[in-house]
């Protein structure tokens, strides 16, 4: 990561409308992560990111430290999406 690129709302930016796809097309989502990559965790529980599991492999991906977590996040209701989209919009700086 280059670090000047940093706190500017990209990566919200762009969880934002991944997560919008997603949650177009299904309930849940999930996501798996290195429990050292603490700001990818931190930002994905803004959007509701619970930890299910914790394990040295899921399917084939193996994880730096020999273990790694399993997250998973419901897709917020209809008004609630709306609002919280809008609002991560306004925090995040112009890019």
């Amino acid at each position: 990561m280059i670090p000047d690129l940093r706190r500017h709302g990209i990566a919200r930016a762009l969880t934002q409308v991944r997560l919008d796809w997603i949650w177009g097309q299904d309930k849940s989502t999930w996501y798996i992560v290195n429990p050292a990559n603490q700001a990818s965790i931190d930002l994905h529980h803004q959007w509701g990111f619970t930890e299910v599991a914790s394990a040295e492999k899921f399917h084939t991906t193996t994880f730096t430290g020999g273990v790694g977590l399993l997250m998973r996040a419901k897709r917020p209701e209809k008004d609630q999406q709306t609002r919280f989209s809008v609002a991560l919009l306004r925090l995040s700086p112009a890019l």
